[in-house]
């Protein structure tokens, strides 16, 4: 009897922790907009922390998707609870970078969260960070 139930107390105990572990994450839904064209791949960052955010070292997810003329959409499912940034570039010629000219000044479109304004360089972690903390957390993001 006592057995049967400490297994009961298992299972509902397992049970609630996984409802738990459920109910801190969420799903992020992007629009990209201003695609010129369907040509390449939308390289995008999911960046969660200001480290990834600067240096594209071991980015929290990645996604590379075939882009549509006008807008796309990129979804990342299960992302926890917390604070994060997003970069993306149109990846048109398909050599997985970020293509620059004279100065670097980028060659392809690119975009961040929150459409910080861009001053001579990548925009703060802190301008382009947003808070994923409800099922399902829709952002937009303007190429320039």
């Amino acid at each position: 009897m006592l057995r049967a139930f400490l297994a009961v107390v298992l299972v509902v105990s397992l049970s609630a922790g996984a409802s738990a572990a459920e109910e801190a994450e969420g799903d992020l839904i992007l629009t990209i907009k201003r695609v010129k064209s369907g040509r390449g791949y939308l390289r995008v960052a999911l960046c969660s922390s200001p480290e990834q955010y600067r240096t594209d070292r071991d980015i929290f997810r990645t996604a590379g998707v075939r882009p549509e003329k006008g807008e796309t959409e990129v979804v990342f499912r299960g992302i926890p609870y917390g604070l994060y940034a997003v970069k993306v570039y149109h990846d048109k010629n398909g050599n997985d970078k970020l293509d620059k000219g004279f100065f670097g000044i980028p060659k392809e479109r690119y975009g961040f969260s929150n459409d910080p304004k861009i001053r001579g360089g990548m925009p703060p972690y802190d301008e382009a960070a947003f808070e994923v903390g409800s099922k399902e957390e829709y952002r937009t993001i303007n190429l320039r």
